[in-house]
Protein backbone atom coordinates (compact mmCIF):
# COMPACT_ATOMS: atom_id res chain seq x y z
CA UNK A 1 0.00 0.00 0.00
CA UNK A 2 2.80 2.41 0.95
CA UNK A 3 4.61 1.66 -2.33
CA UNK A 4 1.43 2.41 -4.26
CA UNK A 5 0.99 5.74 -2.43
CA UNK A 6 4.65 6.71 -3.03
CA UNK A 7 4.31 5.75 -6.69
CA UNK A 8 1.09 7.76 -7.03
CA UNK A 9 2.67 10.82 -5.39
CA UNK A 10 5.75 10.47 -7.62
CA UNK A 11 3.65 10.24 -10.78
CA UNK A 12 1.55 13.21 -9.68
CA UNK A 13 4.64 15.32 -8.97
CA UNK A 14 6.22 14.40 -12.31
CA UNK A 15 2.97 15.37 -14.04
CA UNK A 16 2.82 18.66 -12.17
CA UNK A 17 6.41 19.50 -13.03
CA UNK A 18 5.85 18.64 -16.68
CA UNK A 19 3.13 21.28 -17.10
CA UNK A 20 4.87 24.38 -18.44
CA UNK A 21 3.52 27.69 -17.17
CA UNK A 22 2.41 26.29 -13.82
CA UNK A 23 5.77 25.28 -12.41
CA UNK A 24 6.44 28.65 -10.79
CA UNK A 25 3.10 28.58 -8.95
CA UNK A 26 3.32 25.04 -7.58
CA UNK A 27 7.01 24.70 -6.74
CA UNK A 28 7.67 22.27 -3.91
CA UNK A 29 9.93 24.72 -2.15
CA UNK A 30 7.30 27.47 -2.31
CA UNK A 31 4.62 25.11 -0.97
CA UNK A 32 6.94 24.25 1.92
CA UNK A 33 7.87 27.91 2.51
CA UNK A 34 11.54 27.22 1.67
CA UNK A 35 13.72 29.71 -0.19
CA UNK A 36 15.98 28.18 -2.84
CA UNK A 37 18.78 30.06 -4.61
CA UNK A 38 20.48 28.33 -7.56
CA UNK A 39 24.08 29.12 -6.52
CA UNK A 40 25.56 27.34 -9.56
CA UNK A 41 23.21 29.00 -12.08
CA UNK A 42 20.99 25.92 -12.40
CA UNK A 43 18.03 26.52 -14.69
CA UNK A 44 14.42 26.23 -13.50
CA UNK A 45 13.92 22.78 -15.00
CA UNK A 46 17.02 21.42 -13.22
CA UNK A 47 15.93 23.05 -9.95
CA UNK A 48 12.47 21.51 -10.18
CA UNK A 49 14.00 18.08 -10.85
CA UNK A 50 16.40 18.50 -7.91
CA UNK A 51 13.56 19.64 -5.65
CA UNK A 52 11.58 16.55 -6.61
CA UNK A 53 14.54 14.26 -5.91
CA UNK A 54 15.25 15.98 -2.58
CA UNK A 55 11.60 15.81 -1.63
CA UNK A 56 11.56 12.04 -2.15
CA UNK A 57 14.89 11.67 -0.34
CA UNK A 58 13.67 13.75 2.61
CA UNK A 59 10.44 11.74 2.92
CA UNK A 60 12.46 8.54 2.90
CA UNK A 61 14.91 9.78 5.50
CA UNK A 62 12.49 11.47 7.89
CA UNK A 63 9.43 9.26 7.47
CA UNK A 64 7.32 12.41 7.12
CA UNK A 65 5.55 13.59 3.97
CA UNK A 66 4.28 17.17 4.42
CA UNK A 67 2.08 16.94 1.34
CA UNK A 68 0.29 13.90 2.77
CA UNK A 69 0.43 14.53 6.50
CA UNK A 70 -2.57 13.96 8.72
CA UNK A 71 -4.14 17.19 9.85
CA UNK A 72 -5.53 16.91 13.36
CA UNK A 73 -8.82 18.74 13.67
CA UNK A 74 -10.73 19.57 16.79
CA UNK A 75 -13.61 17.07 17.02
CA UNK A 76 -16.23 19.74 17.66
CA UNK A 77 -18.89 17.13 18.20
CA UNK A 78 -16.96 15.87 21.24
CA UNK A 79 -16.18 19.27 22.74
CA UNK A 80 -18.62 21.55 24.51
CA UNK A 81 -21.95 20.78 26.13
CA UNK A 82 -23.16 17.22 25.79
CA UNK A 83 -25.65 16.88 28.60
CA UNK A 84 -23.18 15.44 31.12
CA UNK A 85 -24.28 17.92 33.80
CA UNK A 86 -27.97 17.10 33.23
CA UNK A 87 -27.30 13.36 33.25
CA UNK A 88 -25.29 13.76 36.43
CA UNK A 89 -28.04 15.85 38.01
CA UNK A 90 -30.70 13.26 37.20
CA UNK A 91 -28.56 10.44 38.53
CA UNK A 92 -27.72 12.48 41.62
CA UNK A 93 -31.38 13.35 42.21
CA UNK A 94 -32.38 9.68 42.09
CA UNK A 95 -29.58 8.73 44.44
CA UNK A 96 -30.39 11.71 46.68
CA UNK A 97 -34.08 10.71 46.78
CA UNK A 98 -33.13 7.25 48.01
CA UNK A 99 -30.84 8.64 50.69
CA UNK A 100 -33.39 11.31 51.59
CA UNK A 101 -36.15 8.74 51.90
CA UNK A 102 -34.07 6.77 54.36
CA UNK A 103 -33.14 9.95 56.26
CA UNK A 104 -36.72 11.24 56.29
CA UNK A 105 -36.52 14.21 53.84
CA UNK A 106 -36.87 13.08 50.23
CA UNK A 107 -37.12 16.61 48.72
CA UNK A 108 -33.95 17.77 50.41
CA UNK A 109 -32.17 14.58 49.29
CA UNK A 110 -33.30 15.14 45.69
CA UNK A 111 -32.03 18.75 45.70
CA UNK A 112 -28.67 17.91 47.23
CA UNK A 113 -28.24 14.88 44.96
CA UNK A 114 -29.15 16.86 41.84
CA UNK A 115 -26.66 19.63 42.60
CA UNK A 116 -23.88 17.18 43.48
CA UNK A 117 -24.58 15.01 40.41
CA UNK A 118 -24.75 18.02 38.10
CA UNK A 119 -21.43 19.36 39.37
CA UNK A 120 -19.86 15.93 39.05
CA UNK A 121 -21.15 15.50 35.48
CA UNK A 122 -19.92 18.95 34.45
CA UNK A 123 -16.50 18.35 36.02
CA UNK A 124 -16.23 14.99 34.27
CA UNK A 125 -17.05 16.59 30.90
CA UNK A 126 -14.54 19.39 31.47
CA UNK A 127 -11.88 16.79 32.23
CA UNK A 128 -12.65 14.86 29.03
CA UNK A 129 -12.55 18.09 26.99
CA UNK A 130 -9.17 18.97 28.50
CA UNK A 131 -7.82 15.52 27.58
CA UNK A 132 -9.01 15.91 23.97
CA UNK A 133 -7.47 19.38 23.69
CA UNK A 134 -4.18 18.13 25.14
CA UNK A 135 -4.12 15.21 22.71
CA UNK A 136 -4.66 17.60 19.79
CA UNK A 137 -1.95 19.95 21.09
CA UNK A 138 0.51 17.05 21.33
CA UNK A 139 -0.32 15.92 17.78
CA UNK A 140 0.20 19.45 16.49
CA UNK A 141 3.58 19.65 18.24
CA UNK A 142 4.61 16.29 16.73
CA UNK A 143 3.58 17.46 13.25
CA UNK A 144 5.48 20.72 13.72
CA UNK A 145 8.64 18.86 14.82
CA UNK A 146 8.32 16.39 11.92
CA UNK A 147 7.92 19.26 9.42
CA UNK A 148 10.96 21.00 10.90
CA UNK A 149 13.02 17.80 10.52
CA UNK A 150 11.75 17.36 6.94
CA UNK A 151 12.65 20.94 5.98
CA UNK A 152 16.12 20.52 7.45
CA UNK A 153 16.63 17.32 5.42
CA UNK A 154 15.26 18.96 2.25
CA UNK A 155 17.55 21.99 2.62
CA UNK A 156 20.54 19.74 3.33
CA UNK A 157 19.84 17.80 0.13
CA UNK A 158 19.39 20.96 -1.94
CA UNK A 159 22.59 22.43 -0.48
CA UNK A 160 24.44 19.25 -1.51
CA UNK A 161 23.14 19.74 -5.06
CA UNK A 162 24.64 23.23 -5.29
CA UNK A 163 21.76 25.41 -4.10
CA UNK A 164 21.48 27.72 -1.12
CA UNK A 165 18.33 26.66 0.74
CA UNK A 166 16.75 28.12 3.85
CA UNK A 167 13.40 28.24 5.58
Amino acid sequence: MRILINYTVSVALIFIFSIKGFTQEISLSKNLDIIIFPANDQDLEKQEFDEFKCYKWSVGNTGYDPMNSVKEEVPTDKLGPDGSAVKGAVGGAVFGALIGAVAGDTKKGVKIGAVAGGLSGAASKASRDAEIRESIRQQQEQNKAALEKFKKAFCTCMDAKGYKATY
